[in-house]
């Protein structure tokens, strides 16, 4: 009971609820929880090999420019949203924890266009924290694919951030709504963790770096095939695990997107 002369403290009775939610939650959507949780690992191992060459002293080896800026942070910045939407999704913080959604799926799309495009204009008024409108600046400009999925979710997750009928959450106790809500969340968690994978894997590390590394560091390049062998499997199990439209989303992110 949240409200009532007899209610518990707020702060005890979320932290309460929250670990009793975590016990039920975590064994409900173990093998879902279990996957996002292993490929967060693995991303994270997987670009601790090569992220001082993504750095601006890195260029020359990576090859990349500029464009490259937002796709880093979109990639850093998220290993961090992740984990905090993982760990309030399985404290029963559903709403919470949808807050987040946008930005990680924000990022996500900048970083790659900026990338695809080499944009500077948009890299600049990025850098300078000018304001970027995603459906104007990126949705627009990607004439390939369709993005029928892509565009459901921005307004479902633009709802979630605003204060709509949609955003925050109601209901804390565990029942079955909250672990419908929980799996949802979980889903999209897996899909967004499977398009950080194709961002890493497909447009941060370039020919040159795998060239770098093969070339002056053999050791470690064994050691990066081995790593991203595994987040590819963590990868495909999640996307075993999805729903359809988390597929859907997931397909037309990693396309080969023709841009204007």
């Amino acid at each position: 009971m949240v409200y009532g002369s007899n209610a518990s403290p707020l702060w005890r009775m979320i932290r309460r609820s929250a670990r009793e939610n975590r016990a039920l939650l975590r064994s409900r959507w173990r093998i879902p929880l279990a996957t996002a949780r292993a490929l967060l690992d693995a991303e994270h191992l997987l670009a601790s090999q090569i992220i001082g060459l993504l750095q601006p002293r890195g260029n020359a080896l990576s090859g990349h420019g500029e464009e490259v800026r937002p796709a880093v942070a979109a990639f850093h910045k998220n290993l961090f949203h992740l984990y905090a939407a993982l760990e309030l999704t399985t404290g029963g913080l559903t709403g919470p924890a949808r807050v987040l959604f946008r930005t990680m799926f924000e990022a996500l799309y900048l970083g790659k266009f900026c990338v695809v495009r080499s944009d500077d204009a948009l890299v600049t008024r990025w850098a300078t924290g000018k304001p970027v409108s995603l459906s104007v600046d990126v949705f627009r400009r990607i004439a390939h694919p369709t993005l029928s999925e892509t565009q459901t979710f921005w307004t479902a997750a633009c709802r979630a951030v605003h204060a709509t009928v949609y955003s925050g959450q109601v209901p804390f106790a565990y029942d079955e709504d909250l672990v419908r809500e929980a799996g949802s969340n979980v889903a999209i968690l897996l899909a967004l963790l499977v398009c950080s994978y194709h961002l890493l894997s497909q447009h941060l590390l370039t020919p040159g770096i795998w060239y770098h590394m093969r070339r002056y560091f053999p050791a470690d390049a064994k050691l990066m095939v081995r790593r991203r062998a595994r987040c590819k499997c963590l990868a495909a199990q999640a996307q075993r695990l999805m729903s359809r439209p988390a597929r859907t989303l997931v397909r037309e992110y990693v396309a080969c997107w023709h841009v204007s």
